[in-house]
């Protein structure tokens, strides 16, 4: 982490996103396990009145920025544009995962 005045900004992680651990959803994450569960009370307590989200990946972008750099992801995405795209499906999946189960 680093933190600026007002703000926290992650530090990079990867030198490529090809070259990283896999993205996976763990059912048992106690992250995940206590969103859901907070997701669920509001959805109740909304009562119908307004919609209720899931921010699990901070936005893709701002996750693809937070492991590679502002600069170092848009610079991935100008010349290798397929590996963005790998990743962003990583993302995706575990994102709709989360989403699917917190929908039970």
């Amino acid at each position: 982490m680093i933190a600026d005045p007002g703000s926290l900004w992650a530090s990079t992680c990867l030198e490529s996103y090809t070259d990283r651990p896999p993205i996976r959803l763990e059912r048992d994450n106690p992250w995940l396990c206590k969103l859901i569960e907070f997701t669920r009370v509001l959805v109740e307590f909304s009562a119908g009145r307004f919609p209720i989200a899931l921010p699990l990946t901070r936005g893709p972008l701002d996750a693809l920025s937070a492991m590679r750099g502002r600069t170092g992801c848009v610079w991935t995405w100008s010349i290798q544009p397929e590996e963005v795209m790998a990743i962003s499906a990583s993302w995706l999946t575990c994102g709709l995962a989360s989403a699917r189960r917190s929908c039970r």
